[in-house]
Formats: C-alpha cells, structure tokens, sequence
C-alpha cells in the first residue's frame, strides 16, 4: 500500500457506526503487566477495560469451546498478531443483510471487542486505527483507549478531543499510530497540542499547534509530526464531500467518489523538534484496519461465508498443510 495518502483524498477507511447498546453484565478486566509509565504531566492511566458482556445471551455471543460472536452475519475488522483479540462488526438479525450502490446496510450493525484469552466481549464504538505490526489498538468506547494486544491491558487516554468532524468516510480525527507504529498520538481537548507516545519508552511530549489541529501524525523517529490545521476562529472542521456511505461501507459499494471539501480551508504542515515548519504534501499513511492470520499460523475461521460476509460463530483454526 502506498505510504502517503494524497492530500485531497484520504483513504476511505472511517465511519460512524451505530452505537451498540450499553453492556448489561459488567466483565471482569484482564489483569496484565502494567505498561511503562507517562510522565505525571500526561494524562494516561492503566486501568480496567470498560464494562462489557462477562456472558452473553443465548445463542448470540457466548463462548463455546473457543467459538464465539454468536450466529450472526458479519466481518472481522481487526486483529493482533497473537490473535487475542478481535474485532467483529455483526449486523442485527439472523437474515443476511443486503446492500446498497454505496454500501448502506439493509441492517443496523454493532462493534465488540473480543479477548480470546479472558473470553469476554466488550462493546465500540470504534476501532480507530491498528499498528502495522497488530499489536496496539486505538479505540473508542466512547472513551480514547490504547490496548496491547499482547497483554490485553488497556489504558485510558484522558482529556484527549473526542469531538466528531462528521467525516462519515475517515477514521475519527482524535488519534492515530505512527507510519511504522511505533508512535501513538492523540489531540488534546481544545485542539492546541498532539501528545504523542512513544510505544515501546512510555514517555510522552506534546507538539504544538497554530491554529486548531485539526489532524496530526506522530514521526517513527524524533519528536516531529505532520499537522492539518485550520485557522483559530474556526468553529467547523473540513467535511469531505463524497457519496461514500460509511467507512466499512466501501466493502460493500459498487461504486463511490469523491469530490473535494467543504468547510474551512485547512493547511498541511510538519512540525520538527525544534517547532520548524516546513509544507507537507500530506499524511503519512498507515494501513487500513488490519486482520490476517495469527502468528502461529492460525486463521480465523467463521461457521459460513457469503459475499464478503461472514456468519457465525468464529474461531482460531490450525492452518491447513501446504498454505
């Protein structure tokens, strides 16, 4: 995949999904090494995942001799690399859904989050982004969280700007990885900073915006970051025109466009160290939601497929000789 996106049109990879309905089971939080520590000025905390399903009801989502996500159609839209956790987006019902020219779904759909190891099932809404390695998730729930995929530990990114641009086609503007993951970043409530992480030191900094940041991509090396920002009366952020439906709807459509942005105008620009701007010619580009065989050769395997569909329930699967 090409690593840097064109300024005018970002990879179609992010929508709002339908906001699944609020756990009625609390679950019990994987209990995992502590991550390294952020300085006291950052506001990261270790703490229990959200409260999720700890059982589900019958015949949905319960978790039978390492099958679970329940007999519902849907897909996989991320994994890690160990294959603990998975992400599932099901539609609701027990009909396959139908699709429209622009991938709009005959059936309202929910994301979860599914941690092989715990057996626990815990709502999204969204997943934001996954490292190129698949070890880190960012998601929302509505809360801004950074989980290892290798121990399950998720940890809460306080005071970042969850406020939606209403981009039905891009991810959520509040956070991303680096190109190579090995960065995470978040914008800091009032758009006037990204925090970045270094993933592997623990250790945090900001950089500074002029302007409203609208956007911003932490550098793999250094303390530098590429920046979409707009002017600071702004009260809007930029709105991508399109006929795109949703951000995994484009698995579906038979067709979409785009068509250029309404809104603010919005400069692009990289930020080194020293605060030096120079023009940039765009974002650095990560791949796009990411799920493949774990690293054991195992393969997520569902109980029928159809048309890019899959239909419950899943399971990790030895991979058959000679692939």
């Amino acid at each position: 995949m090409a690593r840097l996106l064109n300024a005018i049109v970002f990879a179609a990879i992010g929508c709002h999904p339908q906001r699944p309905a609020p756990a009625t089971k609390a679950a019990a939080g994987p209990h995992a090494a502590a991550a390294p520590t952020a300085p006291a000025s950052m506001a990261t905390a270790q703490v229990a995942p959200p409260a999720g399903l700890a059982s589900a009801p019958a015949g949905d989502s319960g978790w039978t001799n390492g099958e679970f996500g329940g007999e519902r159609w849907g897909f996989v839209e991320a994994s890690t690399h160990t294959g603990r956790l998975v992400a599932l987006r099901r539609f609701a019902g027990s009909e396959r859904p139908s699709f429209g020219h622009h991938g709009e779904s005959s059936a309202p759909s929910d994301l979860a989050l599914f941690d092989t190891v715990e057996q626990t099932e815990r709502p999204l809404v969204e997943v934001i982004d996954i490292d190129p390695e698949r070890r880190w998730l960012l998601v929302l729930t509505p809360q801004l969280f950074l989980i290892d995929g290798n121990t399950g530990a998720w940890t809460a990114i306080n005071g970042a700007d969850t406020t939606e641009d209403n981009n039905r086609c891009l991810p959520p503007r509040v956070a991303t990885f680096s190109e190579l993951g090995k960065r995470a970043a978040w914008i800091e409530a009032g758009s006037q900073r990204l925090i970045v992480r270094d993933l592997a030191a623990g250790t945090e900094w900001p950089v500074a915006a002029r302007g409203r940041l609208w956007r911003g991509w932490p550098d793999d090396d250094g303390r530098g970051a590429t920046v979409f920002e707009v002017p600071g009366g702004s009260s809007e952020w930029p709105l991508q025109s399109t006929s795109c439906a949703c951000r995994w709807c484009t698995r579906f459509a038979a067709s979409y466009g785009f068509y250029g942005w309404g809104g603010p105008a919005f400069t692009m620009s990289h930020v080194d160290e020293s605060g030096t701007r120079t023009r940039s010619k765009g974002s650095p580009s990560n791949p796009a939601l990411s799920h493949g065989p774990a690293d054991d050769r195992r393969e997520l395997k569902a109980a029928a497929s159809d048309g890019g569909l899959q239909r419950g329930s899943w399971s990790w699967q030895p991979t058959k000789p000679g692939k």
